[in-house]
């Protein structure tokens, strides 16, 4: 029997060459959005500056799919020179930085997790600086939204954990926030960033 040439031996395999290859790229575009896409701000719902915006997001947590839902305005970004402290006297703001305070209200139902939240000022040039709860020797409440002994519900992160309300730390309907952001001197402050999971984010574009 004459021997088979490798084309004809290795056909089948070739027709299933782009098969093969089409779940390759669809498993690694899958990967793609997860850790890429998935892992910055890339979706923005734009809000204006003084008035509600309505905001619902869809997530997972360790006891599956959720969504939460709010509204959030903007009421204000204004420089500052130092940054009050629970106990003592404001203190300035360390050298090489300025503060922006970043004053917003919020509106929820009380059973919404809103735990979480990240906030941050953009400048002209799309450098994003992200609110620190802890700089130098300067402190702040740690989340941006929520104020400090009622931020609500928890948002399980493991299995066994719950949605639960801890006792005392019940959230009113409304409530508000002032934090300080710091960015470097000389940087001219653009935009607020607001978000929960990315890649969606609340975006305000700040008055020139």
């Amino acid at each position: 029997m004459p021997e088979q040439s490798w084309w004809r031996r290795n056909r089948l395999s070739l027709l299933a060459l782009p098969v093969l290859l089409a779940l390759v790229v669809g498993g690694n575009a899958i990967r793609l959005d997860d850790y890429w896409w998935n892992t910055d701000l890339r979706r923005a719902s734009d809000a204006t500056p003084g008035k509600f915006v309505d905001y619902t997001q869809d997530f997972h947590d360790a006891l599956g799919d959720t969504s939460r839902s709010l509204q959030v305005r903007l009421d204000g970004v204004e420089r500052v020179d130092s940054v009050p402290q629970t106990y003592g006297d404001p203190t300035p703001i360390p050298d090489g930085l300025t503060g922006y305070r970043v004053d917003l209200s919020f509106r929820a139902d009380p059973d919404q997790s809103l735990r979480g939240c990240q906030l941050a000022l953009l400048d002209d040039n799309g450098n994003r600086y992200e609110f620190r709860s802890v700089v130098d020797d300067l402190s702040q409440d740690a989340s941006p939204c929520l104020v400090f002994g009622k931020e609500g519900p928890q948002v399980p992160i493991f299995e066994g954990n719950t949605r639960d309300v801890p006792p005392g730390e019940e959230r009113p309907r409304s409530w508000e926030t002032s934090r300080i952001v710091f960015v470097p001197d000389g940087v001219r402050v653009t935009q607020v960033a607001l978000w929960w999971e990315q890649p969606r984010y609340l975006r305000w574009t700040l008055p020139r």
